[in-house]
């Protein structure tokens, strides 16, 4: 059985047993609103995703440290814990964080079939919570997410949009990573294209941890399109590309959501991802002031330059302190609640504003890969200024 469908089953089971339960007493800080605030990072470092898990916590860390810790005159203590790319784990690291720590908002986990297995929970427990990627708009009905940087779907649209509208595409063959996520962002793109007149005229879909492309490559051999839409996670992405090189494939390639192809990797690997046009929420070449002078102190602290992972969990702890700053140090969940869906601000890949379903509106960067001042980096080609979920 696939990886997605072993997510949405367990998350199912998991979820029908906490319902059945009301919210339960925390200790520590939820119980007192004079202690320290407890803020959680439900995280992967080990499974597949586990190349995020330090980055998310260096982003954390940061923003807590320009603020020593401190928000409102309290204290702000942090508690991590690995979601080791496993719904079931991951919901158990919840309930202790909630239960045991006395967390007042978490980060995570990152992989859409977990995060609606630990959602509902939160939700029952009246916590608060996001991911440093997108969620789907189901999400918002549990009153409890904020999705960031933005649904599924906004994530991966202005790309679709760029590709039939300015480049004219109108056939796409595709291959998605087979779960929630993957499944969102390819049919967002064929959606767009069908919307055009045209169609995506292959669908395939890879399992997480796929290193042999060989198969689907070879499939897609077959098809004669305007362009290949390709999405899996980070760790899949380099040896697709690899692969698809060797195969000798030509056919332009468009990606509904490009982070996954980091700068790191734009650097080293140029020649190998050149060509590629994808929707990025962030590269560090973004031409906001906030950052530039974020990117300066994040060399000037870590010695390299940042990536999405770390700038998404700064983000959304700065999210978190301004809530807090506004309820005065106050974590009841509908005050905080409240104060954070307020919050209009300038971010490093930014300005952000949140709708009332929580749904965070950021810009969205169409961006292409090439070779500035001899070193490849993301360049924006379109910005698309925060777009709207055009389901709500």
């Amino acid at each position: 059985m696939k990886q997605s469908r072993l997510l949405v089953i367990v998350g199912i089971a998991l979820l029908g047993s906490f319902l059945l339960t009301g919210p339960r007493l925390a200790t520590g800080a939820q119980q007192t609103q004079g202690g320290p605030i407890k803020l959680g990072v439900l995280i992967d470092f080990t499974g597949p995703m586990s190349f995020a898990g330090q980055p998310v916590v260096d982003g954390v860390k940061m923003r807590l440290e320009e603020v020593g810790y401190k928000v409102a005159g309290r204290t702000i203590e942090l508690v991590v814990e690995d979601s080791a790319t496993d719904a079931s784990i991951a919901v158990e690291k919840a309930k202790k964080m909630v239960e045991k720590d006395g967390v007042s908002f978490i980060i995570g986990p990152m992989i859409s079939g977990m995060r609606m297995a630990v959602i509902p929970y939160l939700a029952k427990q009246k916590i608060l919570t996001s991911a440093i990627h997108a969620d789907p708009l189901e999400s918002s009905k549990f009153g409890n997410n904020l999705i960031f940087p933005s649904t599924l779907t906004m994530d991966s649209l202005p790309v679709a949009e760029y590709a039939s509208k300015v480049l004219g595409y109108r056939t796409a063959t595709c291959i998605g990573a087979d779960y929630n996520a993957g499944h969102e962002y390819i049919d967002t793109l064929a959606k767009q294209f069908e919307s055009m007149g045209g169609k995506a005229i292959q669908k395939q879909w890879a399992p997480l941890g796929t290193m042999d492309w060989a198969p689907y490559l070879t499939n897609l051999k077959k098809t004669t399109a305007d362009c290949v839409a390709v999405w899996t996670i980070d760790s899949d992405i380099v040896p697709f590309m690899q692969q698809y090189k060797t195969f000798g494939l030509t056919m332009p390639l468009i990606m509904p959501q490009a982070n996954v192809i980091t700068s790191a990797i734009v650097a080293e690997k140029g020649e190998s991802v050149k060509g590629i046009i994808g929707n990025i929420t962030y590269h560090w070449g973004l031409d906001y002031p906030a950052n530039k002078k974020y990117v300066a102190d994040f060399k000037a602290r870590y010695k390299r330059l940042p990536e999405h992972h770390e700038t998404h969990s700064y983000i959304i702890t700065s999210m978190f302190l301004a809530g807090l700053e506004k309820t005065k140090g106050d974590t009841s969940f509908d005050k905080l609640k409240k104060a954070i869906l307020s919050l209009k601000m300038d971010t490093p890949e930014g300005p952000i504003s949140i709708d009332p379903n929580m749904v965070v509106r950021a810009n969205k960067h169409v961006c292409d890969i090439q070779k500035v001042n001899g070193v490849w980096v993301w360049h924006t080609l379109k910005t698309y200024v925060q777009p709207k979920d055009p389901a709500y």
